[in-house]
Parts: C-alpha cells; sequence; structure tokens
C-alpha cells in the first residue's frame, strides 16, 4: 500500500462525465486526470511574480493571520521555519476575484455540484492554497466530508491517501 503512484492517470480529454462517474466516483477511487488544466491562463500567469502584480496588496489567510500576498512571498522566500505557514483561503474568491477568470471546473465535475442547489446556504467550497518548500497540511478529512479535485498550477504536490 505504500507504493509510489498507484493511483490511476488518465488523459482528461478522453474521460466524458459518464465514465468518471463508472469507473472512479461509484467506486471511491482517486484519479489523476492529465490534461484538464492546460488551458487554462493560470498555467501561464500564477506565478509569484505576476500574482505579486496583480494581487500583491490583497489579504490572504496564511495559518493564524491574514497577510497580503507579497508579504506572504517575501517570509516564504526566506524562512527556515519547521512547519512554514502557507496560503489556505476559503474568501480568495472576494479578496482577488480576478483569479476566477484564470481557471474552470473540469468537464467531468461541470454542472454535478449538489451544494449548488443550497443557493446562498452553501458551505465554503473552493480554496486557494500556495506553498513553498516544506510545507504542508496535518492529516485531514476535506471539509464537509466532500471529495474534491485539486489542481497543481506550479511546483509539485504530494498526498497520502488512506
Amino acid at each position: 500500500w505504500l507504493a509510489r503512484e498507484s493511483i490511476a492517470s488518465v488523459d482528461a480529454s478522453s474521460l466524458t462525465a459518464e465514465d468518471f462517474v463508472r469507473d472512479y466516483e461509484k467506486r471511491s477511487l482517486p484519479v489523476l486526470l492529465r490534461g484538464c488544466a492546460k488551458a487554462w491562463p493560470a498555467m501561464k500567469t500564477w506565478s509569484k511574480e505576476q500574482l505579486v502584480a496583480r494581487f500583491g496588496d490583497a489579504p490572504f489567510t496564511c495559518g493564524p493571520c491574514d497577510l497580503p500576498l507579497r508579504e506572504f512571498y517575501a517570509y516564504a522566500d526566506r524562512n527556515l521555519d519547521d512547519t512554514p505557514l502557507f496560503v489556505f483561503d476559503r474568501l480568495f474568491h472576494e479578496r482577488a476575484p480576478g483569479l476566477l477568470e484564470d481557471y474552470e471546473v473540469p468537464d467531468v465535475f461541470r454542472g454535478r455540484d449538489l451544494f449548488d442547489l443550497l443557493g446562498e446556504g452553501r458551505p465554503a467550497f473552493r480554496w486557494l492554497l500556495i506553498a513553498n518548500k516544506r510545507s504542508g497540511s496535518k492529516w485531514h478529512i476535506d471539509p464537509n466530508k466532500t471529495c474534491a479535485w485539486n489542481a497543481v498550477v506550479r511546483g509539485r504536490k504530494r498526498w497520502l491517501l488512506l
């Protein structure tokens, strides 16, 4: 069970929503969808320099506090903390709404979010994470016990799924 890269990986352009539901969702199997973010503007514009130029003064939640994005990056570039702070912000869509224009929900998930039925009463459902080397979250269950989709725009992220 400790095998590396033991999760299925499929080309997102060849996977229909029906195939995804049958092969992965109904079976509660994680899957890596290759290529679903390649056309996003974020893939070209979410560098540290461009994000600071666009949203440097916007506050983002970093651990126990909110920091302007430029201050977070200044901290991240020079920190030697054992457990570095990282941006984990559920209000980014209000604080930096331009970020919403830079990505879209992948086709296999679009129009299938039952929380949409709650309208204004829906719980938080999107977060922006920005991290540097050695940062990471503790063991957790995703908020509201949801099944999430994640996209890595720069760098890499490791998951350990149990």
